[in-house]
C-alpha cells in the first residue's frame, strides 16, 4: 500500500511541483514509513524513506536525523556522524 501511495503523491507532484501542501504532507508520509520502517528493523528501507524526506525538503532535520539513527543500527558510524551533524546544523534544540 505504501507504494501505491507514493506513487499517488509522485504523479501529484509530476502535476503540480510547486505545491508546499503536497510535497510537506509527502515529506510526512516518508517521515512516517521510515519511522515504521525503523521501528520494524529494517533499516535500509528506513534509508530510502527518509533520503526521499530529505531530496524533497532538504531542510528538515527528522530526515536526517532517521538517516543517522539507521546508519548508525547499521554499524556505519560515520555516515551516522554526517547526519546527526546535519541535524544539528539545522536544529540546534
Amino acid at each position: 500500500m505504501d507504494d501505491k501511495i507514493i506513487g499517488i503523491f509522485e504523479q501529484w507532484l509530476a502535476i503540480d511541483s510547486t505545491n508546499p501542501d503536497a510535497r510537506e504532507q509527502f515529506v510526512n508520509f516518508c517521515l512516517d514509513i521510515g519511522n515504521r520502517s525503523y521501528r520494524e528493523g529494517l533499516y535500509s528501507e528506513a534509508i530510502g524513506h527518509f533520503m526521499r524526506a530529505a531530496r524533497l525538503s532538504p531542510n528538515t532535520p527528522d530526515a536526517y536525523n532517521g538517516l543517522g539513527i539507521s546508519y548508525r543500527k547499521l554499524g556505519d558510524n560515520n555516515s551516522a556522524l554526517s547526519y546527526y551533524l546535519k541535524t544539528i546544523a539545522l536544529d540546534s534544540s
